[in-house]
């Protein structure tokens, strides 16, 4: 996987929860209120782009090695715009590659939580995209986040794991 990518990613979201936090911890009168709230629904949107770049930069620095040019030109034209990844779109797209890989998350301890989380993540974001009011938390957003990084080493566990 680009390294660059998921640390970019990453940094920027610790920074924006370090901004949030700040902010939280010095309104002691709640006039900061809205500033925060704008501030949690831009982390959400950042952390569902994180999830979704850095889900299919993984798939593709995966098969970078494994298959043709060609291949990975046409599954990079695939993957590219893939937005909107709840628990049964994600699957579809493992799936496509081999159900091992799904069958080896569903294992993993955290699955049915961070299905939650990928749900909750991409409801809200798409509220906020379509001028719905949502009042996600940062505790929520943190958990979310967390998950999918934990995710994503889940996944490279699968990937890579030697087949019998």
């Amino acid at each position: 996987m680009s390294n660059d990518l998921k640390q970019n990613f990453e940094y920027r979201i610790d920074e924006l929860v370090s901004r949030i936090s700040t902010l939280r911890k010095n309104d002691n009168s709640g006039s900061l209120d809205d500033t925060i709230s704008d501030l949690n629904k831009y982390l959400c949107v950042l952390i569902s782009g994180y999830f979704e770049k850095v889900l299919v930069n993984q798939i593709i620095n995966y098969s970078s090695n494994r298959t043709a040019p060609e291949i990975q030109n046409f599954l990079m034209d695939q993957l590219k715009h893939t937005t909107n990844i709840k628990k049964k779109k994600l699957e579809e797209i493992l799936n496509g590659f081999t159900t091992i890989w799904v069958d080896g998350l569903k294992s993993w301890i955290d699955y049915d939580e961070f299905c939650a989380s990928l749900g909750t993540i991409y409801d809200n974001r798409n509220k906020i995209a379509h001028g719905d009011s949502t009042s996600i938390g940062i505790q929520t957003l943190l958990t979310s986040y967390n998950y999918f990084k934990s995710f994503f080493d889940e996944l490279s566990k699968v990937m890579y794991r030697r087949r019998a």
